[in-house]
Parts: structure tokens; sequence; C-alpha cells
């Protein structure tokens, strides 16, 4: 099923974006979909329902993979010390990057272990910049939360996901909506 998710097959359910930004948002989608693939294999994302949720969920928090780093500077996040940012700074350095936007030193100190890439708590903004790291700390984020356990028989439980991802139901209709058109697209129709 994942050798179906195509460039092509995004760029039919996001929302396009205007003039120069529709280029940079094509190309930023051709750059993440082989490791879209590679990462759904990784984690044993094999339906199409699963496929959809996460593609959905992506694709909400990333405004239609148009953005990969959160477009506030940060300062929001300075002196959360539940993110982890106890350093002067530390709000803006480790602001949401990546397709579910990993956010907080804390976080962002978890994912350079995990990927044996210490030089990502020097260099934070390539989260954002390198398609490998953007897909890999939303897929590690995805398998850590068990995001997956969503899914069963009767299909995906996207209320649970987006609480489990965005700790809230923000944007729920926009998730349920690119979830269906992933869902059409991937040729499975009606989410269960």
């Amino acid at each position: 099923m994942v050798d179906r998710l195509t460039a092509d097959l995004v760029l039919s359910v996001v929302p396009p974006r205007s003039g120069d930004a529709l280029e940079r948002q094509q190309e930023t989608i051709r750059r993440l979909v082989p490791h879209l693939r590679e990462g759904f294999a990784r984690i044993g994302a094999c339906t199409a329902p699963e496929i959809a949720l996460l593609m959905g969920q992506f694709a909400h928090e990333t405004a239609g993979f148009a953005f990969l780093e959160e477009l506030g500077s940060g300062q929001a996040y300075e002196g959360r010390r539940d993110l982890g940012n106890d350093q002067p700074g530390d709000g803006a350095r480790f602001k949401g990057r990546g397709i579910l936007l990993l956010t907080g030193r804390a976080n962002y100190r978890a994912f350079a272990q995990a990927m044996g890439r210490p030089d990502i708590m020097e260099h934070p903004g390539r989260v954002a910049a390198d398609p490998d790291l953007a897909v890999a700390a939303g897929i590690r984020y995805v398998a850590d939360r068990r995001i997956l356990d969503s899914c069963g028989a009767e299909g995906c439980d996207v209320v649970l996901a987006t609480r489990r991802i965005n700790g809230g139901l923000n944007g729920l209709e926009s998730r349920r909506r690119l979830m269906q058109g992933f869902l059409d697209g991937l040729g499975e129709g009606a989410p269960g």
C-alpha cells in the first residue's frame, strides 16, 4: 500500500499554496515522499487507513507540507521547563520543526540521541532543512506515542490520534478532510 503514496497523490490532496510558495510546497513534497514511504515501512504503517491517518496529521501540522518550521518566533516556549527549555534563547532555538513540529530542548535532545546525531543540538534547524530528519522526527514521535494504536479493524480514530499528536483537538475537521482525501487517493473510500 505504501507504494501508492506518491508526490502526485499528496499534491492532489493538500491545499495548494500560491505563487512562489506553490513551487516550494511542490518541491518539499517531492523531497519528503521517499522518506515518508521508508518511515511508514519502518513503523509498520502499511494499511490505507494508517497511512491516510498519518498523512492527514502531517499535512495539517505543516499546512500542506508548506512549512517544516513553525512560523512563530518560538518565544512562547521560552522558559518552558516542561519542554526542557532551561537556557536563555531555547524557545526560539528549539521551536517546532519537522513534519510534526518537534519542539523543546528535551525533545530535540532525545531525538538527537536516538538518531546518533549530536550535531542536531548545535544546529536544530537541520530538522526542518533535511527531509530525512524532518520525517524521522515525526515518525519517531508516532512510534513513541503509539499513534497507530488508534487504528484497528474498524479503521482509525482520528480524534484519538489528534489528541495524542496535538494535545487537544485543534484543526480536527481539517485533519478529517485530509485523512479522507488520502483514503480516497489510496483507493480505500470511506474511513472506518
